[in-house]
C-alpha cells in the first residue's frame, strides 16, 4: 500500500502555531491508520519543540485525518492550518484551511494522496 507524506504547518504567531501542532499532535496520536505522526521545527535557529507535523498516512487514514483536521478546525477558528504535499515531479501542493470547515477538508486531502500516487 502506497504512503503519502503530508506537512501540516500552522500560520500563526510563532507561540499560537506551537499551541495549536502541540493540540492537534495530541489529537492525532489516537488514530489508529496513521503510520506516523511527528512534530518539526519550521526553522532550526528557533527554540521551540515545532510548530509543524509530518504526516505519513496510507489511503484508509484519509478519511479519518479529514474528519480530525476538520473537528480540530472547527474548534480553534483563530488556527490557519497549511495542509503542503512534495509531489514525486518536485512540484509541491499547498492549501490552507481557516474557519469554518466544510466537507473539502476531505476532497482536498484525498486529491493529494490520489495526485501522489500518479
Amino acid at each position: 500500500m502506497q504512503e503519502t507524506t503530508l506537512s501540516l504547518v500552522f500560520r500563526n504567531d510563532l507561540s499560537e502555531s506551537n499551541a495549536h501542532a502541540s493540540e492537534l499532535y495530541a489529537s492525532l496520536q489516537d488514530l489508529e491508520d496513521l503510520s506516523s505522526v511527528e512534530r518539526r521545527r519550521d526553522n532550526d535557529r528557533n527554540q521551540d519543540f515545532g510548530a509543524s507535523l509530518v504526516v505519513i498516512l496510507a489511503s484508509p487514514a484519509v478519511v479519518a485525518l479529514a474528519k480530525a483536521l476538520g473537528s480540530y478546525v472547527s474548534a480553534r477558528r483563530d488556527a490557519r492550518l497549511v495542509i503542503k504535499q512534495e509531489l514525486a515531479d518536485g512540484r509541491t501542493c499547498e492549501v490552507e484551511i481557516t474557519g469554518q470547515p466544510t466537507n473539502r477538508i476531505q476532497k482536498i486531502i484525498e486529491s493529494l494522496v490520489v495526485e501522489d500516487v500518479r
